[in-house]
């Protein structure tokens, strides 16, 4: 059974499948009703690990204890490194815990309490396709590996993570070398980016590269360039700067231009050269201009161009 009963508690997926809970009081937003022990459930054998028991020494393969009431607005995130940050709690209006915490699963640590030998990953491919299309990763623990997964980054809030998602994939090893294969379908993992983990047969993960799930995984992106101003801008309030812009696809077509012009009027533009922007609000603002091809890809580096506008 869990530590305690929750409310606004965070679950997290982690690379090893099992969920993280913590977080969370018994009675909504009640700090002394706060449960700080972290717990565990296993969806393989459908069973909750042991729970911790406070003053006793986390015992192997426990969850722990938080130092932090984490109520409501709360979060927890996978990071890369395959810890986990607990951030926030606002157990009234106007108060606002400011504490991080970062815990680290059993997994990264031996029996005796030593850090644990972590696979590596040495080369992962930027972009994946679909329809189980093998791609290659580099590892010298190749041979040692147990599982492959890819996590999506999450997006936590209220209690819920929106974006949660574990999928795991099948792959032959050879020395120093996985021949991965990629997800069969858009419905398994949705486009996007993902964390890419190995583990090892001890079910220790590696540290995560990011790579993104296409449905046109050898499609180069647009590029854009901000041909005006030709360089970061000061004005007066009030002042107008004049924007223009292009783009290139090596292997396709420009199909849409984006620009942002944070408190500018307008505020936004859908063609290259969207000409004066005025700036009436003292302050620093960031321009951007994203641009996409015909494939529906992005430029992943839009230009900028900083517009500090004094009083």
């Amino acid at each position: 059974m869990p530590s305690g009963a929750r409310v606004e508690g965070n679950s997290v997926l982690l690379p090893n499948g099992k969920v993280l809970v913590q977080g969370g009081s018994r009675v909504n937003n009640d700090g002394t009703t706060a449960t700080l022990g972290a717990d565990l459930f296993d969806p393989v054998s459908d069973s909750w690990l042991p729970p911790p028991t406070p003053g006793v020494p986390t015992p192997p393969g426990g969850a722990g204890f938080a130092k932090f009431a984490r109520m409501y607005h709360s979060v927890a995130l996978l990071l890369p490194d395959a810890t986990v940050a607990t951030a926030g709690s606002n157990p009234q209006r106007g108060t606002w815990d400011k504490h991080i915490e970062i815990y680290s699963p059993a997994y990264l640590f031996n029996a005796d309490g030593s850090l644990a030998t972590r696979p590596v990953i040495t080369s992962a491919p930027l972009r994946i396709g679909y329809n189980s299309v093998a791609f290659t990763v580099q590892t010298p623990d190749a041979l040692n590996i147990k599982s492959v997964v890819l996590v999506k980054p999450g997006s936590d809030t209220h209690a819920y993570d929106m974006e949660q998602r574990l999928v795991g994939l099948t792959f032959t090893a050879t020395s120093g070398v996985l021949k991965v294969n990629a997800p069969p379908n858009s419905n398994l993992a949705p486009p996007g980016y993902y964390m890419l983990f190995v583990l090892n047969q001890a079910g220790v993960p590696s540290v995560a590269r990011f790579v993104q799930v296409s449905q046109n995984p050898t499609d180069q992106p647009p590029k854009g360039t901000i041909t005006a101003p030709t360089g970061d801008v000061t004005i007066t309030a009030g002042q107008a700067v004049n924007f223009a812009g292009t783009a290139s696809d090596a292997d396709g077509s420009v199909q849409k231009y984006s620009w942002f012009f944070p408190e500018g009027t307008p505020d936004d533009s859908s063609v290259p050269s969207p000409g004066t922007i005025v700036f009436p609000t003292a302050g620093t603002y960031v321009a951007s201009l994203t641009t996409v091809d015909d494939k529906g890809v992005n430029d992943p580096s839009p230009p900028t161009r900083t517009v500090t506008v004094q009083p």
